[in-house]
């Protein structure tokens, strides 16, 4: 894996806290989702851009799963939460964890679905009314996606 640096983080997570969030969800996070919050509780990555189909992909900040920095910052749980419960976001796939965000507002997130576990998509805003523009596929896993990111030149 490549070195990364974060900035803004929160501080790590104890194996307790992230079984407590996965009595939340209801489901249990990809083995690489966990190591990275075990070691890093979100923040703002450097480099940032993933490359794909020639277009970069800017993840602006990992979102932490507890303890936000600032302390009204957004967790990857109430997030999930506000994405699949409120009338607004209604078309949101409930099977999507938001992890990061772009500058823009679109989610980066881990896939809870048996046959995609783990693998790394994009829910876009702009195509919120056709669900088969807004789920863009990015990545097999966290650690493929990480070691993708890359800064311009």
């Amino acid at each position: 894996m490549q070195d990364i640096i974060f900035s803004h983080s929160s501080r790590p997570l104890t194996e307790e806290e992230l079984t407590e969030v996965e009595q939340y969800l209801k489901f249990s996070l990809p083995p690489d989702v966990r190591r990275f919050y075990l070691r890093q509780n979100g923040g703002r990555p450097m480099p940032h851009l993933f490359p794909m189909g020639g277009e970069l992909y800017g993840v602006s900040r990992f979102l932490p799963i507890k303890y936000p920095n600032p302390p009204n910052y957004l967790t990857v749980d109430s997030t999930y939460r506000d994405l699949t419960t409120k009338p607004a976001t209604s078309r949101f796939p409930k099977y999507l964890v938001p992890i990061a965000i772009d500058g823009g507002g679109d989610h980066y997130c881990f896939s809870a679905r048996v046959e995609d576990f783990g693998a790394i998509l994009c829910f876009a805003w702009d195509y919120y009314d056709d669900p088969e523009r807004s789920t863009i596929w990015l990545s097999k896993s966290l650690d493929a996606f990480l070691d993708s990111l890359i800064e311009e030149t």
